[in-house]
């Protein structure tokens, strides 16, 4: 068996998934974090079911993210952007924002945080 947090190189689907507390139907990998090859940041590929969102919230750090699968949309200080595979998007610290999966499919999208913004979205 493979100790997945020293592994050079894998598929993001063959990493656990762990369920976001407070977001049903949401599936978290953590790619790259602490004892993950990268102690700074968190890398997390994140997965929204059809017609899914992260609760409106905001923080102190910033959201770097770009989406690989699927479409959705970015809701953040009142403006939507729609987001389709292959875009990016960057969300400011203190910025009240979601994320939202489109209606027919699910969407997958990296973001990467600042190691202590790895942690459940707080609902505002």
């Amino acid at each position: 068996m493979t100790d997945e947090s020293q592994a050079q190189a894998g598929r993001l689907m063959g990493l656990p998934a762990e369920e976001v507390p407070g977001v049903p139907g949401i599936e978290k990998r953590v790619v790259f974090g602490p004892g993950k090859h990268w102690e700074d940041y968190v890398m997390r590929c994140f997965t929204l079911p059809s017609g899914g969102a992260v609760p409106m919230h905001s923080h102190d750090w910033p959201h770097y993210a770009l989406i690989l699968q699927g479409h959705g949309s970015l809701e953040e200080n009142g403006r939507r952007t729609e987001l389709t595979p292959m875009s990016w998007a960057y969300v400011p610290p203190r910025t009240e924002h979601s994320f939202q999966a489109g209606a027919d499919e699910p969407m997958v999208f990296i973001c990467i945080v600042p190691k202590e913004g790895d942690q459940p979205p707080q609902a505002r």
